[in-house]
């Protein structure tokens, strides 16, 4: 009797703790995951575009030999700052100053004469042959009376243009010929550098627009759009563009690299979510919003973004609550417990 009830019990709690497994296995516990959500803001956007130039000088001066002859004396040499009409060097001057001096000379001689002779021509006293002869005789006078004194201005060789030079090939005792470079000078007090703009954005340049200038060491001047090209370059299909940099301080120099930062596109009271709310799924963009502590996935299209926040152009309102963090693992209608 005995063994008869210990089998029998023994099948009992067999079968109970089946049951209590096949249970066990029924039960589902659905996974809760952690977010923190805001609503979507009203923000301005400013959409910029990064331009590569060289900072070049606004002008620049090439100084040539007028005349030739042997340097004499050197004023400036490089680094110096000169003013327009300033004395940069000198060419002997002794051959073109007799040169006019005898010039001078004969040409006041002749101006007495062509006096005399214009009166008497104008009394009919003389042909009109004979003064012609005698203006002729004048004229070429005075021609080479102004061309000496000409010559003596030009040997001393001076700055077109006022502001730096740049190089000196220029040495004392230098024999010289017409035409050879002898200085250049550059004026920093402004510079610009050029640039190209496609044709979506030219639409948006306009001459005085600010642009800030920033150098390799990250330091930013502020310069503007002076010039705008009305062809686009054969070349690189971009319209090219000018920008003017105030540089009185000298601070910048000419060659340096910078880059330039352009604002071509400003949205104001745009719609925008933090720029983690929204994921990228290959050429489409979503959000999660939360409904409920339920996820929810909503396709939306984005514009403009900066390096806090997108713009949203459709797919959300202003009154849906986004998630902007524990969002990469969501799956749509996945439960959520909002955090802080």
């Amino acid at each position: 009797m005995k063994k008869i009830v210990t089998v029998l019990l023994l099948v009992s709690l067999l079968l109970s703790g089946c049951g209590q497994a096949e249970a066990n296995e029924g039960e589902i516990h659905e996974e809760v995951f952690y977010v923190t959500t805001e609503k979507p803001e009203f923000h301005r956007f400013e959409r910029k575009i990064l331009l590569p130039g060289t900072l070049m000088p606004r002008e620049e001066g090439v100084i040539t030999a007028k005349v030739s002859g042997v340097i004499e004396k050197i004023n400036k040499d490089v680094g110096d700052e000169v003013k327009s009409g300033q004395v940069l060097c000198e060419i002997d001057p002794e051959a073109y100053a007799r040169a006019f001096n005898k010039a001078e000379s004969a040409f006041s001689n002749m101006t007495d004469t062509y006096n005399r002779m214009l009166e008497l021509y104008e009394k009919e006293a003389v042909s009109k042959s004979e003064f012609e002869t005698v203006k002729t005789q004048y004229d070429t006078l005075k021609e080479d009376f102004e061309l000496a004194k000409l010559n003596v201005e030009y040997s001393k060789i001076k700055a077109p243009i006022s502001g730096i030079v740049s190089s000196k090939e220029a040495l004392i005792g230098q024999g010289v010929s017409t035409g050879m470079e002898l200085f250049r000078v550059v004026d920093t007090g402004e510079l610009y550098v050029e640039t190209g703009v496609t044709e979506r954005d030219i639409k948006n340049i306009k001459e005085g627009q600010n642009v800030n200038i920033i150098t390799e060491d990250g330091s930013c001047f502020e310069g503007k759009v002076h010039i705008i090209g009305p062809v686009p370059d054969v070349n690189t299909g971009t319209y090219p563009v000018k920008v003017l940099i105030d540089n009185h301080e000298h601070i910048l120099k000419a060659g340096m690299f910078v880059d330039m930062e352009v604002i071509v596109d400003i949205q104001e009271n745009a719609l925008s979510v933090n720029k983690n709310a929204v994921i990228k799924e290959y050429d489409t963009s979503y959000v999660f919003i939360v409904l409920d502590k339920v996820a929810y996935k909503k396709e939306v299209r984005t514009g403009i973004h900066d390096d806090d926040r997108i713009e949203i152009l459709s797919g959300i309102t202003e009154k849906d609550e986004v998630i902007i963090s524990g969002n990469h693992d969501l799956k749509d209608s996945a439960k959520v417990e909002i955090g802080k």
